[in-house]
Parts: structure tokens; C-alpha cells; sequence
């Protein structure tokens, strides 16, 4: 999965925020790895907590509870399962609307105001969308079952407090799916990487294994939440890139 553009409204402390995520690999590679660095304190992980909860709530069949657009990618471009999706849910069932398009995809290079300009097109259009784009739920149809518009796997790791992501994975009535692994059942919530710390402390900690996939006969998506402290696990493994689609760590946060 590629998100592309987030434009994100009352999610506090967040007012108004709109993020053009990078495309592009330095690397010249197929590559979804994307960052977001900052501070603490400063909303890295607000920012993913929202991105993870309009996935959700895709998922849940709800509305999201902001107001919020979100423009993704999901396959390889190389591939016919490659497809981007816009979600527009301004802030009311009537007004919410997923859009799709198959095989489309805006340049590497496309800046936040085209990704905006997108945005208001869809909304203001009521029939077929420009570049080849369809409504997957029109204006008045929220929600609707789309499996078609969901990532394989909704996954969190933090080092902090596991308690706001608890309380997303939680609205969904079922928690169907919902697993939690925590190293400290009392972690602090600024209990992030100290200052001073070494690659080699850091190789202490390792991810846990983790699996993905689609609930087939409910089409949901997989929801997992991990976290840790300064306690590493007691059975360190590799996670796998492929099963991973929406993770935040410490002081710097990563999407893929």
C-alpha cells in the first residue's frame, strides 16, 4: 500500500493538517516504506492513529469519526490488481463518498494542491470521475461493504501507551481480529526511545512475528497492536515486511 495524501480535520490536537506523502523510491525500488519524524509530543503518532482508523472504519462499515480524505495506492503498478482509492468523508453519511480507479496512479512528483483539487472534483461530481475513477459508494450510500478498497493488514507498534490504540481497534463492536501483545502492562506514554540510545540496545529489541490477511468470509481487515517498553520479548523474531501495512514506533514513525 502507497498513501499518497491525507487531509485531516479536527483530530485533536490536530486542526487542520494536509500531508503529501513521498512516492518515489531514492532507491529506484518498489518500495512503500514511508516516515514520519518529528519530536515528541509533535503528532506522529495522532497522525497514524487516524490513517489506521479510516481503514477501520472501512472496514467496520462506519464513518469515520472526523472529518478526513485519504488518497492510497494498493498492489504493485505493474500489476492488474493495481488500483487508487480516494476516500472523501467530510463529516456526514451523505456526504461521505470511495472512489476507485484501476490502473491509475498521479506521477511520483504530483504536489498536495492536485491531490486536493481531486478531492472537491469527486465530491462535486455525481456521475463517472476524471482519470478513469468510479464511486464505489456514492454520496448517500455509506456505508457499503468494499473489500476491494481494504489493505491485507492493519497493524501498530508503539513503544508508549497502548491505550488510544486500544480504544481505536476497540470501536468496532466484535473486535473481530483485535490482537494485543504489551512487554509492560503499565507502559508509560512517553516511555519512547531516551535520548542516548545505541544501535547496539537496539538490537535488543526485535518485532514480534506477525501474520496478515483478510477475514474471507467477512472480508475485514486483520487488526494487531504490539507493544513494548524497555522489556524485549522473550522470543525475538523477524516480522515480515509483505504482512505489514500500517505501522508507528517511537520517536519516529513509519507507514508501509
Amino acid at each position: 500500500m502507497k498513501l499518497r495524501y491525507l487531509h485531516l480535520h479536527h483530530y485533536p490536537p490536530i486542526r487542520d493538517m494536509a500531508v503529501r506523502f513521498s512516492s518515489g523510491s531514492p532507491l529506484n525500488r518498489e518500495c512503500s516504506i514511508r516516515f514520519v519524524v518529528g519530536v515528541n509530543g509533535s503528532g506522529k503518532s495522532n497522525l497514524l492513529r487516524a490513517v489506521a482508523e479510516v481503514f477501520l472504519a472501512l472496514a467496520d462499515e462506519r464513518l469515520p469519526p472526523f472529518p478526513v480524505s485519504l488518497i492510497y495506492e494498493l498492489g504493485r503498478r505493474d500489476s492488474r490488481e493495481h488500483r487508487t482509492l480516494l476516500v472523501d468523508c467530510p463529516g456526514s453519511k451523505a456526504e461521505a463518498s470511495l472512489w476507485m480507479a484501476e490502473g491509475f496512479h498521479w506521477p511520483d512528483a504530483t504536489p498536495a494542491d492536485r491531490f486536493e483539487n481531486a478531492i472537491k472534483v469527486m465530491r462535486a461530481n455525481t456521475g463517472p470521475g476524471p482519470d478513469g475513477f468510479a464511486a464505489l459508494i456514492p454520496r448517500g450510500s455509506w456505508p457499503q461493504t468494499v473489500p476491494v478498497a481494504y489493505p491485507k493488514a492493519v497493524l501498530a507498534y508503539t513503544t508508549g501507551d497502548l491505550r488510544p490504540w486500544r480504544s481505536i481497534w476497540n470501536r468496532d463492536q466484535s473486535a473481530e481480529g483485535l490482537q494485543t501483545r504489551a512487554g509492560e502492562a503499565d507502559a508509560d506514554s512517553f516511555d519512547e526511545r531516551p535520548a542516548g540510545w545505541t544501535p547496539a540496545q537496539e538490537a535488543a529489541l526485535a518485532l514480534p512475528q506477525t501474520g496478515g490477511g483478510e477475514h474471507p468470509a467477512s472480508g475485514r481487515i486483520r487488526r494487531d497492536v504490539f507493544g513494548y517498553g524497555t522489556v524485549p520479548p522473550p522470543h525475538p523474531a523477524q516480522s515480515d515486511p509483505a504482512q505489514v501495512r500500517s505501522a508507528g514506533c517511537g520517536p519516529a514513525a513509519g507507514l508501509h
